[in-house]
C-alpha cells in the first residue's frame, strides 16, 4: 500500500449543518470531482453526499468489526497533476469534532537529493498549502493539520486549547486566539482570523 500525505480538515459537529457545503467548498478551492473510490465509483457526487449526510447525521463512528459498506464513502479528486487525491472521513462517536482527510501520495510530493534524506518538492508542497488557505478563508474550519505516513494524527480543539502543539508537518493552519509562541514554529497571519504556522524541521522527509 501506498504511504500517503494527509491534510486534515477539522470542523466542529455542531457547526456544521449539511456537510455538502464542505464539498462545494473543495470544489470552490480547485478541485474537481473525478469519482467515488472502492465500491462506490459508480456513485453519483449527490448519491455520496446523501449517503455522508446521513451518517454524519447519526454521529456514525465504523466498529472493528464493522464492515467497511457502512462506513462513509470517499471521494476522487482531480487536482494539479497529482496521481490520486481521496478525500476520506475519519468520525469519533461522541467527539466533538470530524475530520475530512485529503490524502496524496507521497511519492508525488518527494524528490531523491541523492543526500541522507528526500526533500519536498516546493512546487507541489506550495500547491496544497494554497488549498488549505483557501480553504480556511471559506470559514467554518476549527483547524487544518498535516502530516506524512508516519505523522500522529491531528489533535482536538480541547488539546490545542490546553496548549499541545498542532501536528504541523510542515504546516498547519489554527485559530489565531490558540496560537501559542512557545511552539517554537515560524508563523504568519491569514484571512479568517488564522495563523499559517510552518516547521522546517519537517520540510525535509528522512530517507529509511
Amino acid at each position: 500500500m501506498s504511504a500517503y500525505f494527509s491534510v486534515e480538515f477539522q470542523y466542529t459537529k455542531k457547526d456544521i449543518g449539511k456537510i455538502g457545503k464542505i464539498y462545494n467548498a473543495l470544489l470552490a478551492c480547485g478541485l474537481k470531482f473525478k469519482s467515488g473510490y472502492y465500491e462506490s465509483e459508480n456513485d453519483s457526487w449527490e448519491d455520496i453526499i446523501a449517503w455522508n449526510q446521513n451518517k454524519f447525521a447519526d454521529d456514525f463512528e465504523l466498529g472493528y468489526e464493522e464492515h467497511h459498506s457502512h462506513d462513509y464513502k470517499q471521494m476522487l479528486f482531480d487536482f494539479y497533476d497529482f496521481s490520486e487525491v481521496r478525500l476520506f472521513i475519519l468520525n469519533v462517536h461522541g467527539a466533538a469534532e470530524i475530520s475530512f482527510h485529503l490524502i496524496i501520495p507521497e511519492a508525488d510530493l518527494l524528490e531523491d537529493t541523492h543526500l541522507c534524506d528526500i526533500m519536498s518538492k516546493t512546487d507541489k508542497m506550495k500547491w496544497i498549502e494554497q488549498l488549505a488557505i483557501d480553504m480556511w478563508r471559506q470559514g467554518g474550519i476549527c483547524s487544518i493539520q498535516v502530516g506524512w505516513e508516519g505523522s500522529e494524527c491531528g489533535i482536538s480543539m480541547e488539546e490545542m486549547i490546553n496548549g499541545i502543539k498542532p501536528i504541523a508537518e510542515p504546516f498547519a493552519i489554527v485559530p489565531s486566539a490558540l496560537y501559542r509562541a512557545e511552539w517554537g514554529l515560524e508563523k504568519r497571519e491569514i484571512e479568517g482570523d488564522g495563523i499559517f504556522i510552518y516547521n522546517k524541521e519537517h520540510w525535509y522527509y528522512l530517507s529509511v
